[in-house]
């Protein structure tokens, strides 16, 4: 594991010590095991980043929480991180959803970044979800865009956008923007 990442890790564990409660518990996931990793990656067409790869050797995604974390597009009430073994198991049924749905452009869609207009593609990877999106790596962008950046597909608010150039990035915002307080 890079040095920034530990750094980034260490501060959200920091912080879940000196936030959450007994009552709450850690949100935090135990590891996932080599062979976990290793069965996904070898099933996908794309291969994880190796940030992404790294921190599920330390923590195998989060638990559902009711706790406001981070208002806006990364993480929010009711959300998580997926567990490796739910990260094909959500691509799968979006995928079969839009196989289902039929067209996959959306005029409506509007576009933050250099990521292709689409309703969903199967160059994208979910990581985390919530009711409203579903936050991604993105193996297909556009012009201009960076393989494996990390974007936010709103249905709701019928808007894709790109919110971290990488998954180191995308951590170093959900820790910088971590609250001094929790909001019941």
């Amino acid at each position: 594991m890079n040095k920034q990442l530990e750094k980034i890790w260490e501060e959200i564990e920091f912080w879940n010590l000196t936030h959450l409660d007994e009552s709450c518990g850690s949100y935090l996931n135990d590891p996932a095991t080599v062979d976990v990793i290793n069965d996904l990656n070898n099933r996908l067409e794309n291969k994880l980043p190796d940030d992404f790869l790294d921190s599920l050797r330390r923590h195998n995604g989060t638990v559902s929480w009711t706790v406001k974390f981070y208002e806006g597009t990364l993480l929010d009430a009711k959300s998580i991180l997926l567990e490796l073994d739910e990260v094909r198991g959500v691509a799968k049924d979006l995928h079969d959803a839009n196989l289902r749905d039929g067209d996959n452009s959306m005029d409506s869609l509007i576009c933050f970044g250099p990521v292709k207009n689409n309703l969903w593609s199967d160059y994208w990877i979910p990581f985390h979800v919530t009711d409203w999106s579903q936050t991604c790596f993105d193996f297909d962008p556009d012009i201009g865009g960076e393989m494996g950046q990390v974007i936010s597909v709103n249905w709701e608010g019928n808007s894709i956008k790109v919110i971290a150039k990488n998954y180191l990035e995308f951590l170093r915002l959900c820790a910088d923007n971590l609250p001094d307080e929790i909001e019941e």
